[in-house]
């Protein structure tokens, strides 16, 4: 089998900007591997991760109760996560249960409502009934409302979502007959939906009196909140149940409104609508209709009570006709009326007597804290932009006019809020009085440093160059972020700038400098940079201001990192640490800190190392604010020591730290940030590691959305993200998608980079082990020969992704017959790979694998069973369990077979069998055939 290698990210292999703290992001670089052993489940047993149900693969249980488990699943056929409700096998063989789960899906499946959940299939699977339904992440009503005190207008707006559900379900015929705060969720996404309407039944079904509560039981505390049953057949939670049903009586839609209304005053009012814990308590006063008074002090106002009440009655007649008429009256706030009313009369009287007053002290605002915009003359303004533009669309690069977009949306909003934290800062001073001058002319100094990186930036952009364009829109994400020019505490805490003229103006040279090394880091232009950051260190030093050494020095150390200088950058940045403490600047220290997790964590692989200095990371970070003063900062922190743990082997708690990150930066970065899809990028990576690879896809899918909303189409990134999610089809047995993805990233790689940049030969190296398992061998020798001279013509090539190629054509040409040849091609992979990985890598291992094969298929199996027992225990020391490793043992099984050892070639066999991904049918099919052959 040919190697695959996943494409390094090449605009993300560097840097987040350098004010989010670190210094280098991981590619996506992923070996290939497949599935653990899988397999159909057994009926009756407990599902686990990997095992297929009927076309979908389980992920993890989610939740179990009486009449079934809930699994997260993944919908191949569909490319989506679900949630599949599984009835027990016991309740599927009574027919009631059976009946009663497929119920639930033919109801729900005929609701489309943003406020329901959402169901896509139905059936069986053996004796096992399942719904395949949306799976909606966030936390039930009742939750919601136990963790704090709700506001009640906050709660209404829920419960409102959550009525507008149950009102399309009485449109499509259906009553729920179970509403209750359990039944609600919150979905992350913002969303209400109402869930399990597992007893939900058509609403024309008057004639069908409700089973009345089994007398025998009806003394017992705890039944109002536990779900009733008759006959297998759940009725409803006797709390939350209208009159009629726990009578036994004919319901409609207002049994559901009654729910509701429960519902909705327990939430209100921290207690239900009437006293006792016992189902005869309950009887008694829904009969005489004793609802209990609200608390003193309740700030709910009347008019929502007299809603309750009419939802309440004993009598259906006297409810709401519909959920639709209570939801109106609901959503008439008759308070906010009044506010408003009684509000416009007393601001007519206040306009009338200050109206001058504000005026005049508006103009005085506006006069002493006016010029921001000035100074962005020459820097951004419609000159400056038109400039970029045509420098932009004159490289020729088919995302040139994408690049430009996001480069002014990108910078349009940064200069916004400078120039807004320049006013309010001015404001604070001269208007408010609040800031003393010497706390305004700090803030100034920091505002004017963020200011020469955009100079910096733009006068790069303006300059022009193809390969700047590539790089333009992470470039302009790049700049340090601004939170510091408004944080007193840290603006204060450092050694205050020199004040004589000669030494201000030293100092804003080697501020210069800094900017300018940092834009050339940011642009990529990395051989540039080094000399221009060691001049400001050098400037710096002599200067005798720490703070401005230590910054000089951290961005060497980002020029230092992306040139792979890893043990150069990390010595620096103990410098720069140095410095930070002398100049007694915690912001800078807690920056360096937080690249020294990355760089001596991951870069070295000194996993210790590296969690030690988180800790001392996350306690600089405190000395700050923590997260809630700067969460980029802590995003930063988090993602990079997520890296290192699943570098080191914790996948899952990797895992956990990067999707922490990424809430952090979605809500403090946007959707759109570089930070969020490198995030999103090594989160798949955390599932690959896992081998969970439906959760690997769907992440891998959503950083592919994201690199082609921000860089636009046809960008180099958009085909690296194509490439990952087209080895995780592979994975998944989805070869003809995986395909033509694959194609597409390397048509928008040609067209953008030229077609024999050195990272096309990953993509060639890709097509062609994908097109071997397809068993289309010629075309995969074409482009395994491809991606090799395109390698070979790399100076900076690695000897690694040589073997490599290799492997590749060698595996091509095995395919083919030309066997002298593919020998050749193993041993030159193996030498090389051997030099550059190591003997126990799983590189190493597939060359050996392929020799082997070869050597069988000349007719040598003596010689073939030698090297695949050399390339089994080169997989066993580097850990790998793929499917690579289940074909190195079925190919050892057939020599032996050559040699008379039949009894171990079968059991080799069948062991070869049991490792085979289930997705890899061509190779279960060639082992079984030649199980089968053998008997």
């Amino acid at each position: 089998m040919a190697q695959r290698q996943a494409m390094p990210e090449d605009s993300e292999t560097h840097s987040l900007r350098p004010g989010a703290g670190t210094i280098g992001a991981p590619g996506a670089r992923i070996a290939v591997a497949a599935t653990e052993p899988v397999g159909e489940a057994l009926p009756g047993e407990p599902l686990h991760g990997g095992e297929l149900l009927g076309r979908y693969f389980i992920l993890h249980e989610l939740g179990r109760g009486g009449m079934g488990v809930v699994y997260a699943a993944y919908d191949p056929e569909l490319d989506r996560k679900i949630a599949l409700k599984l009835l027990h096998p016991g309740r599927s063989r009574e027919g009631v249960g059976q009946a009663r789960l497929l119920r639930e899906a033919q109801a729900l499946a005929r609701l489309a409502h943003p406020n329901v959940v959402h169901v896509y299939d139905a059936g069986t699977a053996g004796d096992r009934v399942f719904v395949a339904m949306e799976l909606a992440e966030g936390e039930s009503l009742d939750t919601w409302l136990e963790t704090q005190e709700r506001p009640w207008r906050q709660i209404l707006t829920v419960f409102q979502a959550a009525g507008r559900g149950l009102a399309a379900a009485h449109a499509a015929g259906l009553l729920h007959r179970d509403f209750k705060p359990g039944n609600v969720l919150l979905g992350q996404d913002g969303r209400v939906r109402v869930l399990d309407f597992g007893i939900a039944r058509p609403t024309g079904g008057e004639d069908t009196p409700e089973p009345a509560a089994p007398a025998a039981e009806a003394g017992r505390a705890g039944w109002l909140t536990t779900p009733l049953t008759r006959a297998g057949v759940v009725v409803g939670t006797p709390r939350y149940m209208a009159p009629e049903a726990l009578r036994g009586g004919r319901l409609d839609a207002r049994a559901d409104q009654y729910s509701f209304c429960v519902a909705l005053h327990e939430a209100l009012y921290g207690f239900p609508p009437y006293e006792g814990n016992e189902l005869l308590d309950l009887l008694e006063q829904t009969a005489h209709g004793r609802i209990r008074e609200p608390p003193a002090g309740s700030r709910v106002p009347a008019w929502v009570r007299r809603i309750l009440l009419r939802g309440l009655a004993t009598d259906p007649q006297q409810r709401y006709p519909s959920m639709d008429a209570l939801l109106a009256d609901l959503g008439r706030d008759r308070s906010a009326a009044l506010r408003r009313r009684g509000a416009g009369g007393a601001l007519l009287v206040l306009l009338a007597a200050g109206a001058f007053a504000f005026y005049e002290a508006g103009q005085r605002q506006a006069r002493l804290c006016t010029g921001g915009g000035e100074k962005l003359a020459g820097v951004w303004d419609a000159g400056r932009k038109a400039a970029i533009r045509r420098a932009f669309l004159a490289s020729g690069r088919p995302y040139a006019a994408d690049a430009w977009k996001g480069v002014e949306k990108s910078l349009d909003a940064y200069t916004r809020s400078w120039a807004s934290l320049r006013t309010e800062a001015c404001e604070a001073t001269r208007v408010r009085r609040e800031q003393s001058p010497e706390l305004l002319d700090l803030r100034m100094q920091c505002l004017d440093r963020r200011l020469r990186d955009v100079r910096a930036l733009t006068d790069l952009f303006a300059a022009g160059g193809a390969g700047l364009v590539e790089k333009a829109v992470q470039a302009s994400h790049g700049l340090p972020g601004l939170d510091e020019c408004a944080d007193a505490t840290a603006l204060t805490a450092p050694l205050r700038p020199p004040t004589a003229p000669a030494a201000r103006r030293a100092l804003d040279a080697v501020e210069t400098q800094v900017a300018k090394a940092r834009t050339l880091w940011t642009t990529g232009r990395y051989g540039e940079g080094l000399p221009v950051a060691a001049a400001a260190v050098e400037a710096a030093s002599k200067l005798g201001y720490p703070p401005a050494e230590a910054e000089a020095l951290r961005v060497r150390a980002m020029l230092e990192e992306s040139s792979s200088r890893y043990e150069a950058a990390e010595k620096t940045l103990f410098q720069a640490l140095a410095a930070a403490a002398r100049g007694r600047d915690d912001a800078l220290a807690a920056h360096a800190w937080i690249d020294l997790v990355w760089m001596s964590g991951f870069r070295l692989r000194k996993y210790e190392e590296g969690k030690r200095w988180a800790q001392l990371a996350e306690a600089s970070l405190a000395r700050l604010g923590g997260s809630t003063a700067y969460p980029e900062m802590e995003a930063d922190l988090q993602s990079n020591l997520g890296s290192i743990l699943d570098e080191a082997g914790d996948h899952a708690g990797g895992l956990a730290l990067e999707q922490q990150a990424l809430a952090l930066y979605e809500k403090t970065l946007g959707a759109d940030h570089p930070a969020v899809g490198r995030t999103l990028n090594r989160i798949g990576n955390a599932w690959y590691n896992l081998k969970r690879y439906p959760e690997a896809l769907g992440v891998y899918r959503q950083s592919l959305e994201q690199a082609r909303r921000s860089l636009g189409p046809r960008h180099p990134t958009v085909a690296v993200r194509l490439g990952n999610l087209a080895l995780i089809l592979d994975l998944l047995g989805r070869f003809d998608e995986s395909l033509a993805l694959q194609l597409e990233a390397l048509g928008i790689e040609e067209q953008a980079l030229g077609a024999n940049h050195p990272r096309i030969s990953i993509t060639h190296g890709n097509l062609a082990a994908l097109l071997l398992t397809m068993e289309r061998p010629a075309e995969a020798l074409e482009h395994a020969r491809r991606g090799l001279a395109i390698a070979e013509a790399d100076p900076d090539a690695a000897p690694e992704d040589l073997g490599a190629s290799l492997i590749n054509v060698a595996d091509s040409l095995y395919h083919l017959e030309r066997y002298k040849e593919a020998l050749d091609a193993t041993e030159r992979a193996y030498a090389l790979l051997l030099k550059s990985v190591g003997a126990n890598h799983p590189w190493a291992a597939q060359a050996l694998s392929t020799r082997g094969q070869i050597l069988r298929a000349q007719g040598h199996p003596a010689l073939a069973i030698t090297v695949f027992h050399q390339s089994l225990a080169a997989y066993q020391a580097a850990g790998e369990t793929s499917t690579e490793v289940g074909w190195t043992r079925f190919s050892l099984a057939r020599a032996l077979w050559d040699v008379g050892r039949r009894q171990e070639a079968f059991a080799l066999a069948r062991e070869a069998r049991r490792q085979t991904s289930v997705t890899r049918q061509r190779n279960l099919r060639q082992i079984d055939a030649w199980l089968a052959g053998k008997r």
